[in-house]
């Protein structure tokens, strides 16, 4: 997981020191894993709502370049 998430998930008031977040330990927790993979399909489909919340005159290599920002930006692949 990516500092940002991280960061936001601080924000939110998740101890991510006590779940092992700084030295991808979370892996090996189940509740860990799954919130990780939360995180990532809510990023991942807030790229596919950027991408299509484009203009449809856009060009399509643009809504790629928003679409592969925004999961950039979260680290996720």
């Amino acid at each position: 997981m990516n500092e940002k998430i991280q960061k936001l998930a601080e924000e939110s008031g998740l101890d991510v020191r006590t779940m092992g977040f700084e030295n991808n330990q979370y892996q090996h927790d189940p509740w860990n894993a799954r919130l990780s993979k939360f995180t990532q399909l809510i990023v991942k489909e807030c790229a596919g709502v950027a991408e299509v919340s484009m203009p449809i005159t856009s060009h399509p290599d643009d809504r790629l370049i928003v679409k592969n920002s925004v999961l950039k930006q979260f680290g996720v692949e």
